[in-house]
């Protein structure tokens, strides 16, 4: 190999002063370039590097790293021709070896040798604790708290024999300080994980004080470690018992008494059929809470062999009636005759019952008599005008099901006679209620024509369900909650030719579209909705058309504007969809005139129109008309005056209360400035055969408040609503 710097003639490392422990020599086989050396250095030039007696310059012919010693080329063969000098010990300084065990602990000063340990208890404020001994630095301590070693100015400062944690020491806590011997800078540390082996722990050294609570867990048990020997009498508590683990083969003959088991344990599982005797019971223990429910009404009896028997239970009105010993007694008919009321009745509503008489007082507002739903034959009742009020404030019978003069429960027959007496008698399912006296059976008037209002949504609660009927004078009821699906935006029309009408489609605007049906009785009783047919869509438009019950539904929205068609038959089947006639558009309004014919008008394509489009008496839409009055869309239109419509209300960029009169040729008028306040998103109705009402809408927020149309179309000011304030909603005229 080629070498760097020259030979040292006058120096022979083998004659040096220096010892063998400051100089090595290694032996060269020309392959080598690695070597150990005895000593670790920590620089290139911590060493002088010699081969065949030529010295080699640093970096560029070796380099050494800890105690390795590593050539840029392998030196060429010979025995001790590689040797190096330790620079520290380079001259004429001559340095020995210590054997092993040469320094005692006599030979160690004072300072090193003691380790002295000092402790303190927190009180959960106090962070600072003085030692009496000075130590050298925060380093030279080992601080625990609790057994938890504290690092050095993470956790602790040292100043002079004063120690301060970062944060207080909890109350009670058993501080220790212990003063290492060997004064360091090194931190000093908790020990690492598995630093501590089992096989550096003597056999005695693990005590359970050194054992934390917690620290052994049962996988660190063994099965038949833990024996009776091992466990203290007062260590067996209950609830270190597992209940499988106590069967009866664990029990003792005598060992269960009654002081032994809980009321609560002992239930009908744990006794057997047979144990109840009689004589275990005691006198008044069985109370009425102990007895099997049975059916409401029924009465406990005995039959002839003296066992219990159940008495079923009566009508209304009937009284219980023996027959004799040997039998079981049943209910019947009362054998006294009517029995009158003394409570005047003066309710918008009172349910009547069966061989009573009642005083009807109707000064202060019309009621509504709601008959039996069920009745037999010769069940009685009389109705008596109390103030002769009936003229003013009517008389309503619903009779609940049950057929009234031969004519099904479709309509609320009205009295309106001064001093009227109303005696009707059940005759049975065919002819239902029939009233005895001749001039009431002449006197019984048409079907009352009434309206309602359904369904829409109520601001903070969203879609809902409650409905408001409205009465042949125009009176808004309170609030009924129906079962059903909440649903805005949906239309309404009459249908058949019985006063019943129907509530379809709606949704909410986002993408929810309905085609969902909701029947509506003559009396206002809403069906369950059922699946419709057709485009789910809402903001359409329904109204009824010819002469024979029919009605359609036409116009939405469903993503898109359309001027798709349904049909509806006289018994509320809606049909499929058909291609419509008309500009596609929603949110319009719309009425029967003339009798027999519709219209639909105004509406949004996108912009507000003014655009109607007229429905024949077959049920065909016309092409556009040019609308007459001011272009808006979320309006509402009724009947009135028997043949004729109104629109009114609306939004036309802002809401308004504009109305425009539709005479019974369907031609529009032009613009009148509205009454009441402005407001888009209501209801309208026909009420008492021509007269129509508008109702709830949303304005300066949602509203209840109605105006009333008399029979020439007048509209009047603002009435306090009755019921929940909602918008999108529809109102419907039912009753004939």
């Amino acid at each position: 190999m080629s070498y760097l710097g020259q030979a040292l003639p006058y120096y022979d490392p083998t004659n040096a002063p220096v010892p063998q422990l400051d100089a090595e020599r290694f032996n060269g086989n020309a392959s080598l370039t690695a070597f150990t050396m005895a000593r670790q250095v920590t620089t290139n030039t911590d060493v002088d590097v010699f081969v065949d007696n030529v010295r080699q310059e640093p970096v560029t012919a070796y380099a050494v790293a800890n105690k390795t010693l590593t050539f840029t080329e392998a030196p060429p063969s010979g025995t001790g021709n590689i040797y190096i000098i330790y620079r520290n010990s380079y001259g004429n300084q001559n340095f020995a070896n210590l054997p092993d065990g040469a320094i005692t602990f006599a030979k160690l000063a004072n300072n090193i040798k003691q380790f002295t340990v000092e402790t303190f208890t927190g009180d959960g404020s106090t962070t600072a604790f003085v030692c009496v001994e000075t130590p050298a630095n925060a380093n030279s301590l080992i601080v625990s708290i609790d057994g938890v070693i504290q690092n050095a100015t993470t956790n602790f400062a040292l100043a002079t024999k004063t120690i301060t944690f970062t944060s207080a020491p909890a109350n009670a806590a058993a501080i220790v300080v212990k003063f290492l011997g060997f004064r360091t800078d090194v931190a000093v540390s908790a020990l690492s994980a598995g630093i501590v082996t089992t096989a550096a722990l003597a056999d005695n050294s693990v005590t359970a004080a050194k054992i934390a609570p917690g620290t052994i867990v049962d996988s660190d048990i063994a099965d038949n470690a833990v024996t009776t020997a091992k466990i203290l009498n007062a260590n067996v508590t209950t609830a270190k018992i597992a209940d499988v683990n106590v069967t009866t083969g664990k029990l003792a003959a005598n060992a269960v008494t009654t002081a032994k088991i809980t009321d609560a344990n002992v239930t009908t599982a744990k006794i057997a059929d047979n144990a109840v005797t009689s004589t275990k019971i005691i006198n008044d223990a069985v109370t009425l809470a102990k007895m099997a429910s049975g059916t409401d009404g029924n009465i406990i009896s005995y039959d002839a062999s003296g066992n219990p028997v159940a008495v079923a239970t009566g009508s209304s009105g009937q009284v219980l009636t023996s027959a004799g010993a040997g039998a079981v007694p049943t209910f019947a008919n009362a054998a006294a005759g009517l029995e009158w009321q003394s409570t005047i009745v003066t309710g918008a509503t009172h349910t009547a019952l069966v061989n009573k008489g009642y005083w009807i007082n109707t000064t202060s507002n019309a009621c509504i008599i709601t008959l039996p739903s069920s009745a037999s034959v010769g069940d009685q009742i009389i109705l008596k005008d109390y103030a002769r009020t009936w003229n003013t404030n009517t008389v309503q019978i619903n009779s609940n099901g049950l057929n009234y003069q031969g004519q099904p429960d479709t309509f609320l027959v009205e009295y309106t006679k001064n001093g009227q007496v109303i005696n009707i008698i059940y005759s049975g399912a065919t002819k239902g209620w029939t009233p005895i006296n001749t001039s009431q059976i002449e006197s019984v008037p048409s079907p009352a024509s009434s309206g309602i209002f359904a369904f829409g949504q109520v601001a903070g609660a969203g879609a809902t369900t409650i409905t408001n009927k409205v009465s042949t004078t125009g009176v808004i009821a309170s609030d009924i909650l129906i079962a059903g699906t909440t649903q805005p935006f949906k239309t309404a029309t009459r249908y058949g030719t019985t006063g019943q009408g129907i509530i379809l489609f709606g949704g909410a605007f986002g993408g929810y579209y309905s085609n969902n049906a909701n029947l509506v009785s003559a009396t206002g009783l809403i069906a369950a909705a059922t699946s419709g047919v057709g485009t789910a869509r809402i903001s359409p438009q329904a109204v009824p058309y010819g002469s024979s019950g029919l009605a359609l539904l036409a116009f939405g929205y469903s993503g898109s504007h359309t001027n798709t068609r349904n049909l509806i038959s006289a018994t509320g089947v809606v049909a499929a969809d058909s291609s419509g006639a008309g500009t596609a558009s929603s949110s319009r309004a719309g009425a029967a005139y003339g009798g027999d014919k519709a219209i639909i008008g105004y509406g949004n394509t996108g912009s507000k129109i003014s655009i109607t489009n007229l429905v024949s008496t077959s049920g065909v839409i016309s092409a556009d008309v040019s609308g007459v009055g001011t272009a808006r869309m979320d309006l509402a239109a009724a009947g009135y005056g028997g043949d004729k419509v109104i629109f009114a209300y609306g939004d036309t960029g802002s809401n308004v209360s504009i109305s425009n009169l539709v005479n019974n040729s369907g031609v529009v008028a032009s613009d009148v400035t509205g009454v009441g306040s402005v407001r888009k998103r209501l209801g309208a109705t026909t009420f008492g055969s021509d007269k129509a009402i508008f109702a709830f809408g949303v304005g300066s927020g949602q509203l209840s408040i109605s105006n009333l149309v008399s029979s020439s179309g007048v509209v009047a000011t603002d009435t306090a609503g009755v019921g929940t304030a909602r918008s999108e909603i529809p109102g419907l005229g039912i009753g004939t």
